[in-house]
């Protein structure tokens, strides 16, 4: 059953958008630019925008998201080339950057499908299967649908690569 066009799907599909497009990317760009310009692209359709003010705060939640993400990304570059483990900026980008997005792995024998968002290998060749979640809804918890969601994911990686990865994010 598909969920109705609404303003948080909407939100969820523009955040993993601009992540893929970001991604994409096989040179690390001005990462704040490149934001910048992703945010002229919001264009929410008029079905699903109920007033401007909760649009103008999806928007600026949205900019917030993408925000911390990138923060995290631009401080992970620079511990890298700190700690010496990236020859340069370039270097630690295509470390970092995930080089399986939007992945389907399916389990013939179950006829299970689930698409991972992005499974990353960091430095010490640990495998992280990453899901992305733009809901605020439960900031302190973790759903048991979240929980099992993940866990079928690292199932799946299992069946396709025969073996766990070593970390599931959510």
């Amino acid at each position: 059953k598909r969920t109705p066009p609404n303003i948080h799907l909407y939100k969820g599909n523009f955040v993993h958008k601009v992540l893929e497009d970001l991604f994409a990317l096989t040179r690390m760009p001005d990462v704040q630019a490149f934001m910048d310009n992703e945010m002229k692209k919001w264009n929410p359709p008029q079905a699903i925008i109920d007033n401007t003010e909760d649009i103008d705060f999806h928007k600026r939640e949205t900019e917030q998201i993408l925000k911390n993400y990138t923060n995290r990304l631009v401080s992970k570059i620079d511990m890298m080339l700190l700690e010496g483990k990236a020859k340069g900026k370039s270097h630690a980008w295509n470390l970092l950057r995930p080089k399986l997005r939007e992945h389907r792995i399916k389990d013939e024998r179950l006829d299970l499908i689930g698409i991972v968002d992005a499974i990353e290998t960091d430095f010490n060749e640990n495998v992280y299967v990453i899901d992305y979640k733009t809901s605020k809804l439960f900031r302190h918890v973790l759903p048991e649908d979240y929980i099992r969601q993940v866990t079928i994911y690292a199932y799946l990686y299992f069946v396709k690569n025969g073996k766990l990865p070593q970390y599931v994010c959510i």
